[in-house]
């Protein structure tokens, strides 16, 4: 496998969010929808789904399913957070992190081949995703995008699955067609009609002028996924918003030391992060989640910008200082906000 691409997808994405808002809700059948009982579901749990619930299903009918079922109101901006928070987590592994959407991310981790197994490196990822932000993922891996992607819809939810080169024909070749990445529910019908039951069919077909009345412009690239010949290339946002660093303790901490010694850690990665980058920060935000779950964020905006180690560490510990309660510590974390290029920077600074 001369590339290695990860494909990150969290598990009922939203439920799963209102539930770390609200612990009460872990475990229950919930979806996430509009206030009115006429709403259509957003995103429903997976102990929702075990009653045949679906996201697009009115809320109505997801009743009549599950009279016990819990409805929450869509929260964006708190949704937007964790989006945020996930790619930054992502880009502790690797800077190459192409986000597709608000909860599923590829990673090109070409650069761990010679160090780690894919499915032990992802195995890594999907369990401190778990301890640090308390979100689940399905992790596909495979040589190219399509592929990783399909790879992460194999298994739901903390599946990790991989697609290598020799597997296509016995793993994506079988799958009917209205499960390949790209087919929507009104292609499907459309391609069944020219006998094209499965991903196999499609790899194999001929008659390029009948399918591209279906597929469009984008015919080629469909029959080469199909084959495995895929993009592997991961469209990097050139514009860096944040970087952040945290750590879950294996054991309840109360120590200062302990948690001086790992915030001088994250703020030794962040600033040769910084520096790697050509970044500097004015906003610095630490967060505590104590032995009951409780996590608070607390921020700071500087009159000037820094990027070593030293001035991270220092405002670090300052906010530190001012809002530890003295309560068991289950992880922390600095975060970095506000990040601009040197020379922006300075500019920024002139016009005062």
């Amino acid at each position: 496998m001369e590339r290695l691409i990860f494909h990150i997808d969290l598990n009922a994405f939203y439920a799963t969010a209102e539930a770390i808002k609200d612990s009460s809700l872990l475990g229950l059948p919930l979806v996430v929808a509009g206030s009115s009982k006429r709403s259509v579901i957003t995103t429903a749990s997976y102990e929702a789904r075990a009653f045949g619930i679906r996201s697009g299903m009115p809320v109505m009918q997801a009743l009549t399913l599950c009279p016990d079922l819990v409805s929450v109101p869509i929260d964006m901006a708190f949704y937007q957070k964790l989006s945020t928070d996930f790619v930054s987590f992502l880009n502790q592994y690797t800077p190459l992190v192409e986000q597709a959407s608000i909860d599923e991310c590829y990673l090109d981790m070409s650069s761990y081949l010679s160090e780690k197994r894919p499915l032990d490196l992802a195995f890594i990822i999907q369990k401190e995703l778990m301890e640090t932000l308390e979100l689940k993922a399905s992790i596909g891996i495979s040589y190219n995008k399509f592929l990783a992607k399909m790879a992460s819809d194999m298994i739901k939810p903390l599946g990790i699955s991989i697609i290598r080169e020799n597997e296509i024909k016995q793993k994506i070749w079988p799958i009917p067609i209205e499960k390949m990445h790209g087919i929507g529910k009104a292609t499907a019908p459309k391609l069944r009609k020219l006998k094209i039951e499965t991903i196999g069919d499609l790899a194999s077909y001929q008659n390029i002028t009948s399918l591209r009345k279906h597929l469009g412009k984008n015919t080629q690239a469909f029959i080469d996924n199909a084959n495995g010949v895929g993009e592997s290339i991961i469209n990097v946002d050139q514009e860096i918003k944040s970087l952040s660093q945290s750590s879950t303790f294996a054991e309840d901490v109360t120590d200062y030391v302990v948690i001086t010694e790992l915030f001088a850690k994250q703020a030794k990665k962040l600033a040769k992060r910084l520096e790697k980058h050509n970044l500097l920060t004015n906003n610095i935000t630490i967060t505590l989640r104590y032995n009951d779950f409780n996590t608070i964020n607390k921020s700071k905006t500087l009159n000037h910008f820094i990027s070593e180690s030293s001035d991270i560490i220092s405002e670090a510990l300052l906010l530190f200082d001012s809002n530890y309660t003295g309560q068991p510590l289950r992880l922390i974390g600095i975060s970095l906000a506000n990040l601009k290029y040197e020379n922006e920077a300075i500019s920024q600074l002139s016009l005062f």
